[in-house]
């Protein structure tokens, strides 16, 4: 079995953590909100980009309290290049509880692995490259160039946590990382009476080209998003209690390019239990996740829809590892916050914070399939587990996992817990 090395550079790191912070406010006991501004330069090594060099700049609550931008471009010494760039959470001043966000990337790869039918070899055993019992080694791996973008629009309702306009952005109040006041859920299953319900309208589109051997082959989605999402947790950037509910429905009306019709529903439920704390723990947690999804008409591209593997789902496996119609996963994760901390701050442009570490003990299964069959989504499941060690830095989560599956152990680095 092979091993991947999958690390997203620090500073894309920080871009990424803004979606962590959603129409909210961060702040240290004691504080008042402030702006976070950062320009730095970056480098990474991977064994498909090589060396890679970049730079950052972005602000923190600087255009509003909640909100953000971003923008960080990167080049490679193997001619990988891109740009992601955007703003998160502006809340809009006419409707105040409108919350928008834009953002988008480009790039070009001349390593990138895709596990499509574009593969110009026919599938190993007769199997569609991508499905649940597909060869690891059937995939497409050759130069890409990829863009999407994302204008996802959040209108908050008046109920449960944010019944007054005073409610509407949450303040959550931190005393060494762990919340000490302004929880914004967890009290109740009511949702009249706890937690805060977002309507979830995004349009989105991707594109993406591979040059294989029999030529250039794209494929392309142009659609939108829409859903609703209840977020019972007492704070979202580490919750410790509470649950959330979130049910999505995703279409691509074919109108636009290549790109062709496909309709994909989705449901997910997250539960947060706090299990206390000992002489040597400041807090447990024991996590929960279940999500499934299915696509009633069309085929969805394999980099949307029913999908598992990579940094969120089936963490073991590749990204995207498994498409289809159809799929299903089930998570655990037991979050261990030590008393000790051992690096509580670091003198760097300014001073980065680092409020604490936490080691947590997790395992996945799941499986895709060419329709929604409770049985058959159940059987011959993929599986794997791991550890991963995370740290909240500058108020955001960081982790760094490590997860085992038949196919080999995998390391990942991103921003924030995966549910």
């Amino acid at each position: 079995m092979h091993k991947l090395l999958r690390v997203a550079p620090l500073l894309i790191l920080w871009a990424l953590a803004t979606p962590a912070a959603a129409q909210q406010i961060v702040v240290n006991e004691g504080e008042e909100p402030r702006a976070r501004p950062l320009i730095l330069p970056y480098a990474f090594y991977t064994e498909r980009m090589q060396l890679a060099l970049g730079a950052f700049a972005g602000e923190f609550g600087g255009i509003q309290p909640q909100a953000s931008w971003f923008a960080t471009p990167y080049v490679s010494t193997n001619g990988s290049a891109g740009f992601y760039g955007g703003i998160w959470d502006y809340q809009v001043p006419f409707l105040q509880r409108l919350f928008v966000r834009a953002y988008g990337h480009f790039g070009s790869w001349e390593e990138s692995r895709a596990y499509t039918s574009l593969n110009a070899r026919p599938p190993i055993d007769a199997l569609r490259p991508g499905s649940n019992d597909s060869d690891e080694d059937d995939f497409v791996d050759d130069s890409r160039f990829d863009v999407w973008a994302n204008a996802p629009l959040r209108y908050l309702l008046p109920m449960g946590h944010a019944r007054t306009p005073d409610e509407i952005i949450s303040t959550y109040v931190l005393r060494d990382g762990l919340l000490v006041d302004g929880a914004s859920g967890g009290e109740s299953w009511n949702p009249l009476e706890s937690g805060l319900t977002f309507v979830h309208l995004e349009p989105f589109m991707q594109r993406q080209s591979y040059d294989v051997d029999r030529g250039n082959s794209r494929i392309e989605t142009y659609g939108f998003k829409f859903g609703i999402d209840h977020d019972n947790r007492d704070f979202r950037g580490n919750p410790s209690r509470g649950h959330r509910l979130q049910a999505y429905v995703s279409h691509d009306p074919g109108w636009i390019g290549r790109s062709e019709e496909w309709t994909f529903w989705e449901v997910e439920a997250s539960k947060y239990f706090s299990l206390g704390e000992t002489k040597h723990l400041r807090q447990t947690v024991l996590a929960v996740d279940f999500w499934t999804g299915d696509t009633p008409s069309g085929t969805a591209p394999y980099f949307q829809g029913a999908r598992l593997g990579g940094y969120y789902r089936l963490r073991g496996f590749e990204d995207n590892r498994f498409n289809d119609q159809a799929a299903i996963h089930y998570a655990a994760e037991l979050r261990l916050t030590p008393r000790w901390n051992p690096i509580p701050h670091i003198d760097l442009m300014g001073g980065i914070e680092i409020d604490w570490f936490q080691v947590v003990l997790f395992a996945e299964v799941g499986r895709v399939a060419d329709s929604w069959d409770v049985s058959e989504l159940h059987s011959d499941m993929k599986w794997d587990a791991g550890i991963g060690l995370r740290a909240m830095i500058q108020k955001a989560v960081f982790r760094a996992d490590v997860a085992a599956s038949e196919e080999g152990a995998r390391f990942i680095a991103m921003v924030a817990h995966p549910f």
